[in-house]
């Protein structure tokens, strides 16, 4: 696997490229050479090319450039920021890849490319609230040796008894007769997320509380709702005069849709606020019952086999391997790492059969990258795959080196 550079390192081998002129390629259906002549450090990298070569570049453009620096291959990612006449201003590189370990250069994939893969499963068309929050139930985060899940009345017991110890009133309500009606339910069914309201005199949290549960906060409710904490307000305004002092409204998820809650409430005589201990262990909870509910067969008159299909984006391509994003949280609970599936990549016209085996999976914002590595590939197909990414034909000196033509990594007996 590629080494990364550190900060020092990078700067240090950037300014050497500058220093010694040492020549640097880019890979754009052939390979253009060209030099750095300067750079701002943590701002941008000024590559020199041929006029007919800078032409081929555009803004936002993200390209891999390669070196030989005594002897390693080595490359950095970096995207266009701007171009001139005989030159190109490309981002600062965060860090640089050397000892690289991929047969073939990843390049930006083809505007006529695109991944798709079918997943065999069930699929559940529900009349419930559909949410942004998704809960792979088949997949429990629990040992389901503590609870007993195949005995609902038990373990709805057991749970009230142990959560009545700390607050003064628990109740559960599923949508199966009812539909969301208060501005709590509509938050809940909506957002997918905790309400925690720790005083009904005061304001919600500005920040999640815990780290272990998602957490409606103060800045988030009216992206969801429009005069959602207004209303909030006004409904923790009545229960005050009620006598309730500390509430939690607690979803629990099936798949993406929201089939019911948990509601917690401090009143009475009990009036501190409810603690971060109860509020994680309802949320374990909610999931420990939405996987009872299941096996018990709760869900089963909204259930279909299906073959679902997904077409994703590409970050990258090469002939040995893909990446691709998604934002799907049905895949991010189905895609495991060092699994293997099945995807069809598409070409232009042609459908391409691989079967892959995930060998990166990671988290950045909304979406989750995976980067896959080709495992079984027709010959014919192969050379119609290169032949597309790379618009040449494939050469013996492509099938000697390994990236940017950097010699085959050592094999540790």
């Amino acid at each position: 696997m590629a080494v990364e550079t550190n900060r020092i390192e990078t700067e240090f081998i950037i300014k050497s490229l500058l220093d010694n002129m040492i020549p640097v390629t880019i890979h754009k259906n052939k390979n253009i050479t060209g030099k750095v002549i300067d750079y701002e450090l943590e701002k941008n990298v000024v590559i020199e090319l041929q006029k007919e070569d800078v032409k081929l570049f555009e803004p936002e453009e993200k390209n891999v450039v390669y070196f030989s620096y005594f002897d390693h291959v080595m490359n950095f990612s970096v995207t266009v920021t701007k171009t001139a006449e005989k030159q190109i201003v490309f981002s600062y590189p965060s860090k640089i890849y050397k000892n690289l370990s991929r047969k073939y250069i990843r390049v930006v994939p083809p505007k006529d490319s695109k991944i798709v893969f079918s997943m065999k499963g069930e699929s559940f068309q529900l009349d419930f609230p559909k949410t942004e929050e998704y809960n792979a139930v088949d997949y429990p985060e629990f040992d389901t040796d503590e609870f007993p899940v195949n005995n609902i009345s038990q373990l709805l017991n057991e749970f009230r008894k142990k959560v009545l110890e700390s607050v003064s009133c628990v109740n559960i309500v599923t949508y199966r007769k009812q539909k969301p009606v208060s501005i709590e339910e509509r938050l809940l069914a909506i957002s997918g997320k905790v309400l925690y309201i720790p005083s009904v005199n005061k304001d919600l949290p500005s920040f999640p509380e815990t780290e272990n549960v998602p957490i409606l906060t103060k800045d988030t409710i009216d992206t969801y709702m429009q005069d959602g904490e207004k209303l909030l307000k006004q409904s923790n305004f009545k229960k005050n005069a009620d006598g309730v002092r500390s509430e939690v409204y607690c979803p629990i998820l099936y798949l993406e849709y929201v089939v019911g809650y948990i509601h917690l409430q401090n009143k009475g005589i009990k009036q501190a606020r409810i603690k971060n201990d109860i509020i994680e262990y309802i949320y374990q909870f909610s999931k420990v019952l939405a996987f009872s509910l299941k096996v018990s067969g709760y869900f089963n008159h909204g259930k279909v086999e299906v073959q679902e299909r997904h077409e994703n984006t590409i970050v990258d391509i090469s002939a040995s391997g893909v990446l691709f994003e998604s934002k799907s949280k049905k895949l991010e609970k189905s895609i495991f790492l060092y699994s293997d599936i099945k995807i069809e990549l598409i070409l232009g016209e042609k459908n391409i059969p691989i079967n892959v085996r995930v060998m990166r999976k990671f988290k950045s914002g909304d979406s989750v990258f995976y980067g896959l590595i080709f495992l079984e590939l027709d010959p014919n197909d192969f050379e119609h795959l290169f032949n597309f990414i790379y618009q040449r034909e494939i050469t013996e000196d492509d099938i000697e080196k390994w990236e940017g033509g950097s010699a085959p990594p050592q094999i540790d007996m």
